[in-house]
């Protein structure tokens, strides 16, 4: 891998190094979200859906911190691997396409936070959970501009385009794109972005839900559950205040993955 890297990127642009994505994998990556968030990324996101009451353990396991065993976000093939028969948005297409090794999410950008609702993003849930951009680091990260299922097996993916042209079509409205503007109101928020196996619970920087009450009864799983220590009379999960991290709105923005 380092004999590729070296004959086809820039290395100046794009440093690589070794890192452990997946425990006990070290792999070498390049740092695709620096040169993504200059051209307007901002962070990645994937919705839970169903009843915030029944999802609430959910969250809670993948917050579990890694140093307690936490594995945070696994893919399909890696959950039906270890034997953890639980299903997706859409595991049977993702298997049949290719796509079940890898974690999907969307992609935003600062033009679909100013301009998109929560409610724009197809499948997003009642509680979206956002990951760091760094996700995008690891081997073998893609994606595409709409929902293709991460399919390797058909010519979306031997056409797909590098992270950082996505990112960058991702930041042209609907109207520099079909000629109309909001002719296509959804246009970029049905995005995927597949992370290889899984994504790790240090790299989940918060959660969005869209009621105070959403918010108490998540609290009060993650209290329940040891996640939850408190540190100088508040509430906190590792050293961020836990609402910081459990924020309630109808639309993303910057800030939300900056609270550090």
């Amino acid at each position: 891998m380092e004999e590729i890297f070296e004959s086809h990127l820039e290395i100046d642009l794009l440093p690589k190094k070794i890192v452990e994505f997946t425990t006990g994998k070290p792999t070498t990556f390049v740092n695709l979200s620096e040169e993504m968030r200059k051209k307007g990324a901002i962070g990645l996101m994937a919705g839970i859906d169903g009843s915030v009451k029944v999802k609430a353990p959910i969250v809670s396991m993948l917050l579990k911190p890694k140093k307690n065993g936490g594995k945070g976000v696994l893919s399909s093939q890696t959950r039906f691997m270890r034997g953890i028969i639980a299903a997706g948005q859409s595991s049977y297409s993702d298997h049949k396409e290719g796509g079940a090794s890898g974690v999907f999410t969307r992609l935003i950008t600062k033009e679909i936070a100013e301009n998109k609702e929560i409610n724009d993003m197809p499948f997003h849930g009642s509680i979206q959970i956002l990951f760091d951009l760094d996700a995008v680091n690891a081997p073998t990260t893609y994606g595409f501009e709409s929902d293709c299922f991460g399919t390797r097996s058909s010519g979306n993916y031997f056409s797909r385009l590098s992270m950082i042209e996505l990112t960058k079509n991702l930041q042209r409205s609907a109207g520099e794109m079909f000629g109309k503007p909001l002719e296509v109101k959804k246009y970029g928020t049905a995005n995927e972005v597949i992370i290889r196996d899984g994504i790790e619970p240090q790299m989940i920087k918060a959660i969005v839900v869209s009621t105070k009450a959403d918010r108490e009864i998540i609290i009060d799983q993650l209290r329940s559950d040891g996640i939850l220590e408190q540190k100088s009379g508040t509430w906190s999960i590792e050293d961020t205040p836990i609402d910081d991290f459990i924020k309630i709105n109808t639309k993303f923005s910057e800030e939300m993955w900056q609270y550090d």
